[in-house]
């Protein structure tokens, strides 16, 4: 009975995994259509100069710099924080989830994270939208691959987490 209630989490574990897999890689696909819409409004609008003339663009570039690098930590605090709250697991009861509850943590601890990398990336196709600078997009690009590689689903490290769960 209980190695069958095993194989079941185990199922359940790659199934979880390969969706939240698939939500980074589909991230990933929407950095390079990002990068390829840039590079479309550089060709046509050439010299491409941005849409807005804001006075103070470098001040807002580096309030967002500072802000991308922050979110990479707060992903993290925020991925403990869902791995080890209880508060979760009482507002699972009253909402439909997917997975059970242990591996519905692991999804959403490991998803919450890419969601955060992904704004990193908007911050800088904003920057290159308003003043031009393609160097601003690439920068921030950097950042999101940064947090990309931090933060994207290992299975080895979902089995460590379900142990730790567990317990």
């Amino acid at each position: 009975m209980e190695d069958q209630l095993e194989q079941k989490l185990a199922a359940e574990l790659k199934q979880a995994h390969r969706r939240a897999t698939m939500i980074g890689i589909v991230l990933i696909v929407g950095l390079f259509l990002y990068a390829y819409v840039m590079l479309i409004i550089v060709r046509e609008f050439a010299p491409f100069t941005g849409f807005i003339a804001l006075p103070m663009i470098d001040l807002l570039r580096y309030v967002l710099l500072a802000m991308a690098v922050a979110q990479l930590f707060v992903a993290r605090l925020i991925q403990k924080s869902i791995l080890s709250s209880k508060a979760f697991a009482r507002a699972m009861i009253f909402q439909r989830q997917p997975f059970s509850q242990p591996i519905q943590k692991l999804f959403n601890a490991s998803t919450f994270p890419l969601a955060i990398c992904e704004a990193i990336v908007i911050y800088g196709l904003m920057l290159f939208l308003m003043a031009g600078n393609t160097s601003d997009y690439f920068i921030f690009a950097g950042l999101f691959l940064l947090g990309f590689a931090i933060y994207f689903p290992r299975y080895r490290q979902w089995e460590q987490w379900v142990i730790q769960l567990k317990k």
